[in-house]
């Protein structure tokens, strides 16, 4: 547990940076302006959240594992091996990836300002896919080697380098209007930061005695298990960010714009727009503000126990397995279950810390109630990672992939339902819906095929969850009553008082309900 505190930490700092980083640019270039650079930056953001976020590296994790333990040579030779397999693969994808973005742009393309800048910055920031997929694979070698800070730092220079350019383009610039093409000078900030993350991870290599010097070795049994589990691991980790990917698409696509207008024409007849203007940056909001929680507690309690996990699992212990997944159900429980509470009780105050510059107070109403829904999902986004690296443990990666290929399609359906009465908050709706149905079905599917069973310390830890959360949601309100006109009214203020409130009412009352979780955090 000592290492998910440090991932969690420097978590934490990444995604407050993120929030940071939201804030500056939305104030500097409102929600139509950062709208753009956020479908701009959405390929090459995808690869960033499914492999370095650790998809790419849990096909890698457990064959490296497996092939370190009987020989520490053909280890090595492996890692080489794969970067370069996956160099040449990324160059090529990214290249029909550009091949792509100019067929859109003669093909479908309106000619417009906005859409000429997107396609610019599309075609700029794609390169980053390459980089942040090398870090991902070097960052899961690492990490097995106990090595944890130099991936878990990686995001926060991306942060970093984004607020740089953010600040350059409001000194830069008329203070009255801002024009969408400075937005080139962030792409450039992406590039660079994808540099300094893959440069930070050499120097941990170098020290472990790994080459990165390109080796083509294609045909050993290794990197046949690496080559067969990755795509199939892609698909099931990362589920729930493919279905983020088609929210924001589909929002794009029926958002009212200056140049579209409010409605279309369809069969001629008349159909508003169901999102706003500003819908992409709006939905945005919502998701960083999920992922806060999930990324901090979530990844990084998995990122941690993966590698023993797989450990485990390559040895065939079954005993230490199910205790090492056991434990980490009941901390997910522990923690995911008041940080859901959390987010539904202060959503507006959260957002509205973001309400500077161009952001107006309609934006925040939109995206406290897509937020709202993503809360409720958010316990089975915690567990997805958990379930999900428990079969790549296993090396079953074709099950998780399976199961998530139908939950796409049912969120895309679900999405096409739910975005006309609710408009982003329908988006939202729909990701926790088949996120719950996705974790759901392969919990199932795990404990038939590999014999873990669910104890009763488990269901006891869960009431014990439930209880603690229900008093930290009554103290908060009972507080907020008894105090009346007494209580903050500034969001920053509202939300220090929730917190101040909530954290100490959850931790005593789980201490009084002799909850182990707690004990065992303070312990570790």
């Amino acid at each position: 547990m000592q290492s998910a505190r440090l991932i969690s930490f420097l978590t934490l700092i990444s995604r407050v940076l993120g929030l940071l980083r939201d804030a500056v640019g939305l104030a500097v270039l409102g929600t139509g302006g950062y709208g753009i650079f956020i479908v701009g930056f959405m390929i090459p953001n995808l690869f960033r959240r499914l492999f370095g976020e650790g998809a790419l590296s849990a096909a890698m994790v457990p064959v490296y594992s497996e092939t370190l333990h009987s020989d520490d040579a053909s280890a090595k030779r492996l890692v080489r091996s794969v970067l370069t397999a996956l160099t040449v693969f990324l160059f090529g994808l990214t290249a029909l990836l550009l091949c792509a973005v100019v067929l859109w742009w003669f093909a479908f393309a309106d000619g417009t300002d906005e859409q000429a800048t997107l396609a610019i910055l599309i075609a700029m920031m794609l390169p980053y896919m390459i980089l942040i997929c090398l870090v991902a694979v070097v960052g899961g070698v690492l990490n097995v080697h106990g090595k944890f800070f130099s991936i878990a730092f990686a995001p926060v220079i991306l942060n970093i380098c984004l607020i740089a350019s953010f600040y350059i383009i409001y000194t830069q610039s008329p203070k009255e209007i801002i024009s969408i093409n400075t937005l080139y000078i962030s792409a450039l900030a992406v590039l660079i930061a994808g540099l300094i993350q893959l440069g930070m991870q050499l120097l941990p290599m170098t020290k472990l005695g790994i080459s990165l010097a390109p080796l083509w070795e294609t045909k050993g049994e290794a990197f046949r298990k690496v080559k067969i589990l990755m795509v199939p691991m892609v698909v099931g980790l990362s589920v729930v960010q493919i279905n983020v990917l088609f929210d924001t698409i589909l929002t794009y696509a029926l958002m009212a714009s200056p140049s579209a207008g409010d409605s279309f024409v369809c069969f001629g007849k008349t159909i508003a727009y169901p999102v706003a203007y500003g819908g992409v940056a709006q939905l945005h909001i919502a998701q960083r503000l999920y992922q806060f929680p999930l990324a901090i507690i979530g990844i990084a309690l998995t990122t941690a126990i993966f590698p023993l996990l797989s450990l485990h699992a390559a040895k065939k212990e079954t005993d230490a397995f199910s205790s090492v997944i056991s434990q980490g159900m009941r901390l997910v429980f522990f923690l995911a279950i008041p940080s859901a509470a959390g987010l539904i009780m202060i959503r507006e105050p959260l957002i509205s810390l973001l309400k500077h510059g161009k952001v107006t107070s309609e934006d925040v109403l939109l995206s406290s109630g897509a937020l709202l829904f993503y809360a409720c999902g958010l316990i089975s986004y915690f567990l997805q990672q958990l379930v999900v690296k428990s079969y790549y443990a296993h090396q079953d990666a074709k099950t998780p992939a399976k199961v998530a290929m139908y939950m796409v399609i049912g969120n895309l359906v679900l999405n096409l339902i739910l975005i006309w009465p609710l408009g982003i908050a329908g988006l939202a709706l729909s990701t926790a819906i088949s996120a719950t149905v996705q974790v759901t079905i392969l919990l199932m599917i795990f404990k038939k095929r590999y014999g873990i069973t669910i104890s009763i310390r488990l269901f006891s830890s869960i009431v014990k969850s439930i209880i603690a959360t229900l008093a930290m949601v009554g103290g908060w309100w009972y507080g907020t009553i008894l105090l009346g006109s007494a209580t903050p009214e500034t969001p920053l203020g509202e939300v220090t008082y929730a917190l101040g409130v909530s954290i100490p009412i959850y931790i005593v009352a789980s201490f009084l309900l002799k909850h182990p979780e707690v004990k065992s955090l303070i312990k570790r």
